[in-house]
C-alpha cells in the first residue's frame, strides 16, 4: 500500500491540499470552500479527482440549493434568505468543477441537513463523506509563559463561573462596537475573559470605553493579541462563550461543554448560529431593526445563558453534546473511512 502525505499549497486565490500518494504523482486534491477561494481546474485534468472540502456545515450547504440554482444564480432571493446567494457566488465553479463533496459534520449532531445535501447534490457528486467535526485536541502551549498570569487569573476563579469573550480576526470589528461589548460584558455583572485583536491603527488607550479598565478590575480580564484558545477553554472555571459563531470556535468550545451565547457578523455566522439554536445549545442575541446591538440586550442574553434558570436546558444540552464533540475517538473514525476509501480508489487506478 503506497504511504499518504499530506501538502499544502496556499495562494491568494485558493489553497489546495495535495494528498499524494508515492511514488505516483498525486492522485487527489481536496479544494477548500471557503469565501475567497476561486474555482478549481478540470477535474478531468492529469486524471486528478477533486474533492470538495466544505468549511460550512451541512444546514449551510442546504441553504445554497440545488447545484442548478447555485451555478445559474436562480435561488430564491428574499430578506428572509439571511445573505442570499451572492455571499456564495464565488464558489459556482468550486462546486460544479468538484467529483465528490467533504462535510466537515457528523451523524450525530446534523443527520437531517447532511441527509438533505446528498439528495440536493446527488446528481452531480459521485460520494459524499463526512469527515467528522476535526475537534482540536488540548496540548500544552508553545507559549506557555506568555499566558500564566491569564491561567494564574483564571485558577482563581470559581467552576464554570467566567464568561469567555473572543471574536476572532476575521471580522474587523468598528470601535464603536468594542466600546459596546465592553459596556455589555460589564452589565452582565459576571466575571469574564475577554481575548481582544486591537484593529489596525486605533490607539490602545482608545480601545475599550472610557473607565472600563478601572470599572471592571475586580470583575474580568483583558488580554490583548494572542492567547491559547484551547487551554482557555479547557479550563474549569469557563462557563460559557460569546462570540460570533464561526463554525470551528463552536466546535472547540462544544468539545468542552460550553454553552454558546452568539453574535453573528459576516458570512456564513448567521446560517451557523440558527443552526446551534436550532440544537439548542446557543443563545442568538436579538438584534435591533436596524441592525445593530444593545449593551442592555446583550447584558442579558449573557446571563440568560450562564446563570439564569431560562438557560438551565441550554447548559444541560451543551454539556451533553461534549461526548460527540469532544469525543476524538468517534471524530477520527470519519477520518479514517475517508482515508481507507481514498486508499482504495488509489490502488484501483494504479492496478
Amino acid at each position: 500500500m503506497p504511504t499518504v502525505e499530506v501538502i499544502e499549497a496556499t495562494s491568494s486565490k485558493r489553497r489546495l491540499c495535495f494528498i499524494c500518494f508515492h511514488p505516483k504523482k498525486p492522485a487527489e486534491i481536496t479544494c477548500h470552500f471557503i469565501s475567497s477561494y476561486g474555482a478549481c481546474g478540470d477535474p478531468n485534468e492529469a486524471s486528478l479527482s477533486i474533492w470538495l472540502r466544505s468549511v460550512y456545515t451541512a444546514a449551510t450547504l442546504a441553504h445554497m440549493g440545488p447545484l442548478i440554482e447555485l451555478k445559474d444564480g436562480k435561488q430564491h432571493l428574499s430578506p428572509e434568505c439571511y445573505t442570499g446567494l451572492d455571499a456564495f457566488s464565488p464558489h459556482r465553479g468550486v462546486v460544479e468543477g468538484s467529483n465528490f463533496v467533504l462535510v466537515r459534520s457528523c451523524e450525530e449532531f446534523e443527520s437531517n441537513y447532511l441527509n438533505l445535501i446528498q439528495k440536493t447534490f446527488e446528481k452531480h457528486f459521485r460520494s459524499q463523506f463526512n469527515i467528522g467535526l476535526l475537534p482540536p485536541k488540548t496540548g500544552e502551549s508553545k507559549n506557555a509563559s506568555r499566558w500564566a498570569d491569564t491561567c494564574k487569573w483564571l485558577d482563581g476563579r470559581e467552576p464554570k463561573s467566567v464568561l469567555y469573550v473572543g471574536f476572532g480576526s476575521e471580522y474587523k470589528m468598528p470601535l464603536n462596537e468594542i466600546h459596546e461589548l465592553a459596556y455589555s460584558v460589564e452589565l452582565s455583572r459576571l466575571p469574564f475573559l475577554w481575548i481582544l485583536r486591537k484593529p489596525i491603527g486605533v490607539d490602545t488607550r482608545d480601545l475599550l470605553s472610557p473607565g472600563f479598565v478601572r470599572r471592571t478590575r475586580s470583575q474580568g480580564l483583558v488580554v490583548l493579541g494572542w492567547a491559547p484558545q484551547q487551554q482557555i477553554l479547557a479550563h474549569p472555571a469557563i462557563g460559557g462563550c460569546f462570540f460570533h459563531s464561526g463554525w470551528g470556535t463552536s466546535i472547540e468550545s462544544l468539545a468542552h461543554g460550553h454553552p454558546l451565547i452568539l453574535l453573528p457578523m459576516v458570512a456564513d455566522q448567521g446560517l451557523t448560529a440558527k443552526l446551534l439554536v436550532e440544537n439548542q445549545v446557543a443563545h442568538e442575541v436579538p438584534r435591533n431593526e436596524d441592525g445593530t446591538f444593545s449593551r442592555g440586550v446583550v447584558a442579558e442574553s449573557i446571563r440568560r445563558v450562564l446563570v439564569e434558570e431560562q438557560g438551565k436546558q441550554l447548559r444541560l444540552k451543551a454539556t451533553q453534546l461534549q461526548t460527540v464533540f469532544g469525543d476524538h475517538e468517534r471524530q477520527d473514525n470519519y477520518v479514517n473511512k475517508f482515508m481507507d476509501h481514498l486508499k482504495n480508489i488509489t490502488t484501483q487506478k494504479q492496478v
